[in-house]
């Protein structure tokens, strides 16, 4: 058992490093948890925590843009080509758009987030739909 985590592990480790495109604002509505090698790794988000997040976000704010909170996930290459061509933006131009620490939303229908399940029902939970 061990041995089929690590691999998975390791899978998730290249995944991540040759498909990281950019960062971007999506919908929380759009992310989901059933991307096949962590479907079986979230935990079911624990009431407790998610008491415990809401009241960080109440103290101290959701702050979405700070680095440390980003969620990974994961969208497949022709959805989000043309997800960016209704933006009027192609893969090249958008990811120069990145370096100017410019984050643009991008009106995704789907994301497989990797990790991160407490703080997205928290977030669904203490946003505004609209926010």
């Amino acid at each position: 058992m061990a041995l089929s985590t690590t691999i998975d592990d390791f899978k998730l480790a290249i995944l991540k490093a040759q498909n990281y495109l950019s960062i971007m604002k999506i919908k929380l509505k759009a992310l989901n948890f059933n991307h096949p090698l962590i479907y079986k790794k979230h935990q079911l988000p624990f009431k407790k925590n998610v008491c415990r997040l809401k009241n960080v976000f109440k103290r101290a704010g959701c702050k979405r843009l700070k680095k440390e909170i980003f969620i990974n996930a994961v969208v497949d290459n022709a959805t989000f080509i043309s997800s960016l061509a209704f933006l009027g933006f192609n893969k090249q131009c958008f990811c120069q758009l990145q370096k100017s620490d410019l984050i643009l939303f991008v009106d995704l229908r789907s994301m497989d987030c990797l990790k991160d399940l407490h703080y997205i029902k928290t977030a669904k939970e203490f946003l505004d739909d609209n926010d």
